[in-house]
């Protein structure tokens, strides 16, 4: 080919078959030529151990190893930008996938990638609310914070601490003091051992006590079998002062 000059007929067309190869568009007759020149061949162990090398790193990167197509976080993407306002870890099936904590009840799960993405836009002041993550529907339904505005929240603050007067609010406890006490009892019913779903008690009820309110040592871990049955005792109702741990 030296010193011929190409026209850009020529041009195109060398173009154009360099392009289709890359993208995977060879023609039928050309794909039958490489079939047929394979046959009968042997894989060296050389060639073995690339294709083994091939497929692992296939599972190293999200977009080969089906985790977009999923819906699931990659831990190294995502983990960095938020744990510090979330409890993070790898999970145990697999390393590459992120796992937090429910803002409720305090159970390890793996968001889906809308949820971390909407919370990250959330901690940088990109998308209105907190967007925190619950690991199902039940969980937000129940959490005493959620989908609630800040100015809602701080008069519910206020009214526990006593600077306001006594509302009938929802009962649970802030989210940060819940799973502190639900750490504290292992994540499980203090009095008969179920994980789930859990309640954490005021054993001094709030409209009596503003000011331990948001104390440790002022509330247990119950399932929502036992919470009612404490609430059922005489002495225990709501409202009244107790005495003693149901």
């Amino acid at each position: 080919m030296k010193g011929k000059v190409l026209t850009e007929e020529h041009k195109r067309k060398i173009s154009e078959k360099l392009i289709g190869i890359k993208r995977g568009k060879q023609s039928k007759e050309h794909k039958k030529k490489l079939s047929e020149s394979h046959k009968g061949k042997k894989f060296t162990e050389k060639h073995k151990q690339n294709i083994s090398k091939a497929h692992k790193s296939k599972q190293s990167y999200p977009w080969k190893g089906g985790y977009r197509s999923n819906n699931l976080p990659f831990y190294d993407t995502y983990a960095p930008q938020i744990e510090w306002c979330e409890e993070v870890r790898k999970s145990p099936t697999d390393k590459n996938i992120l796992e937090v904590r429910c803002t409720y009840c305090g159970k390890w799960y793996t968001p889906k990638l809308q949820e971390v993405t909407k919370r990250i836009y959330s901690i940088n002041g990109k998308q209105q609310g907190e967007c925190r993550l619950y690991c199902s529907d039940n969980c937000k339904k129940v959490c005493p914070i959620y989908h609630k505005t800040p100015e809602t929240l701080m008069k519910e603050d206020a009214i526990r601490a006593g600077r306001l007067g006594w509302l009938e609010l929802n009962r649970e406890v802030q989210p940060e003091l819940r799973q502190l006490v639900l750490k504290r009892d292992k994540y499980q019913c203090v009095k008969c051992g179920s994980d789930g779903p859990l309640h954490c008690h005021h054993i001094y009820p709030v409209s009596i006590e503003f000011i331990e309110s948001a104390d440790i040592d002022n509330c247990i871990t119950y399932c929502i079998d036992c919470h009612k049955e404490a609430h059922q005792k005489d002495g225990c109702g709501y409202g009244q002062l107790r005495m003693e741990v149901c």
